[in-house]
């Protein structure tokens, strides 16, 4: 039943390619947000400790940068999957025949 849940996620949904774009989106803003914090905190305050900041900024910013990375790839598969599965734009429920054209010598 878990396989079953999987093929309805990945199969049938954009969702976890967008939710992996968004976090990468929240990860950068996350890192900015902390960035300016501790820019205020070093140039008002003075109490930032050395070497550990731009460490902790530079690895929270690149790991959202790959995030976004990894979700355009995301968007590019999953548009080809879709496209690879040769579904039919529109399905015809009922065909209405033109009389004239059944019957043209009338």
């Amino acid at each position: 039943m878990i396989g079953l849940a999987f093929n309805g996620i990945f199969n049938f949904s954009e969702f976890p390619i967008k939710f992996i774009t968004r976090l990468g989106i929240i990860t950068i803003s996350v890192s900015l947000i902390y960035l300016i914090y501790n820019i205020y905190r070093k140039f008002y305050i003075g109490d930032v400790p050395l070497g550990f900041t731009a460490l902790i900024m530079a690895i929270v910013l690149f790991s959202g940068v790959q995030l976004i990375s990894i979700g355009i790839i995301g968007e590019y598969v999953v548009r080809i999957f879709f496209q690879v599965k040769n579904r039919p734009l529109y399905i015809v429920s009922e065909k209405i025949i033109n009389q004239k054209e059944e019957h043209p010598d009338q």
